[in-house]
């Protein structure tokens, strides 16, 4: 059965436009692993959502959303994001 994973993460005021490029380049990296079905950014709206933004990742098997994300390109990803985001 497919699976998915959400992400939320609250982005620096300053930094939503490199947030949005580095999520673009999750998902060209996520491409390239076995049974990458898609992903999705919903970016924050208005003043309410406080810059929460959310990533959706999916996949065709637990297996293969596992290899993704025990990857080391998404580790250094995860890197470059914590800068983004607010801790």
């Amino acid at each position: 059965d497919p699976v998915t994973v959400v992400i939320h993460e609250r982005v620096k005021p300053a930094a939503m436009s490199e947030f949005v490029e580095h999520v673009y380049k999750l998902a060209t990296v996520a491409k390239r692993f076995r049974g990458f079905m898609g992903c999705s950014l919903i970016k924050p709206s208005g003043k309410a959502s406080k810059g929460e933004a959310t990533v959706i990742l999916k996949f065709a098997t637990y297996e293969q959303l596992h290899d993704f994300l025990a990857s080391e390109q998404r580790r250094r990803w995860l890197v470059r994001m914590r800068q983004l985001v607010e801790e």
